[in-house]
Formats: C-alpha cells, structure tokens, sequence
C-alpha cells in the first residue's frame, strides 16, 4: 500500500470555543495547531478562515495570514482552502480565496460536486457554480479537491472528467455519516471504493462519532485519511472526551502501525498528489 497521507481539517465552520475550546480560531491559534500536527506526521493541511469574533470568513486576506504563517513552520507541507457553499453563497465570495498568489497560494481548494443537506442547512452547488468554480481553479492554478458526500458527486465528477471540464482528480475526500447525506456503514464505503477508478487517490473521513471508524476502514483499504476538528468535536461517541488536532492525529498513528502502513513524508505527499 502507498505510505499513508494524513489530511487534517483544523477548524472548519461549525465549531466554536463553547462547543469545544480546543477549537483553533484567530490565524495564531490555527497556524499552532498547524505546526504540531505536522510534527506528528500530517501533509496535507485543509483550511478555513475565521474572524476573531470565530465567525466565517471568506477574505483572502485572512487565508493568506494563514497561510503565510503555516509555511513559515514548513514550506513543503500541502494546503487546501475551502470554497464551501454554506455560509456564503455567491461565487465571487467563495472563490475569492482562489485569488491569492506567491507564497500565500495554496495548493488545492475544495470543490463540492453537488447539492446536500447538512443537519440544519441545505448546502446548494448548482452544476453552473460547480463549473464556475472548478473554471477559476483551473485558472489559477490550484488542484480542485473533490468533497464528496453522495455517491451521485462522485459520478458527476467523473462526468466533467468525461467532458474535459476537470483533470482526472489529484485527491477526493469521500466523507460519510453527516445527517441528510450518506451513512458510515461498510456497505456504503464499499459502494465508494467500488465507483473509484485504480488511478484516483482518496481520503475517507467520518463526521462526528463515525470518524474513527471511517479513518480505520479507509487505512485498511489502502486509503487515506481526512481527520481533524472540523468534523469531529470529540475523541468518543459518548462525548465524554474532548477533541484536539494533535490528540486525532496521534489515534491516526496508532491505527496505522496497527495495520502496518507507513506515514508519507511531505515528499512522498507532494509527489503523489502534485508531481
């Protein structure tokens, strides 16, 4: 199996300091949390800004702070910025992130391949926002990563690969157990790893109580993880014990020496999913 590659999603949007106050928020406390769960063995780090106030952003600005600071800790490490649809809905306001340059440009950004609900919200990508976006990636330079929630996303991504709208994908993030999308059973991971061709590389993640449980099959399957507070506020279903970035990131070890897979280094990161 590939040397496996630890994605963590540091802050998210849902999270606050009363819900756990772990939750990173201003740049300084999210370019911290950057800095230890490098030093674990995370390679890919994926991002959203936050006001002081903890209030979503979508200024480029603050992504850049970010940014800027997180490379100062390592230059190698792969950053992916949000495009999210659910706070702010218009497309100058979700790719405005895409903007940034130099030393503040990153990597990937997330793209959304459909519409869903998520508990409380209905998140919509509408296939000309989906192409909109995807289009000014392509324009600046920066990897889509695909978030995928639904099955029928992943079918729709590979139908613009078909059409020449999206390059076969660098990395998918198939992300299971949110309320309104699909659930995390080993049927419906099956289901998943049956729809990805042999040359796409992905990521399972697991939202709330799942998360552990996606991460652990998606290792065992030759997978890779997408870990971190933005899906998870705690390290057990029954919300006894709270979260951190670095505490996640160490259970990723654990089960990963379990099963005999070995880290990727920034290196090895770059070089599967940007050479």
């Amino acid at each position: 199996m590939e040397p496996l590659i630890i994605n963590v999603c540091l802050t998210g949007i849902v999270p606050q300091k009363a819900d756990n106050p772990y939750t990173p928020i201003t740049p300084e406390e999210i370019i911290a949390d950057a800095g230890k769960v490098i030093k674990l063995g995370a390679t890919v780090l994926h991002i959203h800004a936050r006001e002081n106030d903890g209030s979503s952003t979508y200024k480029k600005e603050l992504y850049a702070k970010i940014i800027q600071g997180i490379r100062k800790l390592n230059p190698g490490v792969v950053i992916c910025v949000t495009t999210s649809g659910r706070i702010f809905t218009s497309f100058s306001k979700r790719s405005d992130v895409l903007e940034l340059d130099a030393y503040a440009k990153p990597d990937f950004a997330s793209l959304f391949l459909g519409s869903m609900n998520f508990p409380k919200k209905a998140v919509v990508n509408s296939p000309k926002m989906i192409v909109k976006l995807a289009t000014k990636m392509k324009r600046y330079g920066i990897h889509p990563e695909w978030e995928v929630f639904e099955p029928g996303m992943l079918h729709f991504g590979k139908y613009l690969v078909e059409k020449g709208i999206l390059e076969n994908p660098r990395w998918i993030n198939i992300i299971l157990g949110s309320l309104g999308a699909s659930p995390a059973t080993p049927e419906i991971f099956s289901l998943f790893r049956s729809m990805i061709p042999s040359n796409y590389r992905w990521a399972g993640g697991g939202v709330g109580r799942f998360q552990l449980a996606v991460n652990t099959m998606a290792i065992e399957y030759g997978g890779h993880v997408r870990v971190g507070m933005e899906d998870s506020f705690y390290m057990d279903p029954g919300k006894k014990k709270l979260a951190t970035n670095p505490d996640l990131v160490e259970r990723i070890l654990t089960i990963a020496k379990s099963y005999d897979r070995k880290i990727a280094t920034i290196e090895q990161t770059r070089k599967l999913l940007l050479a």
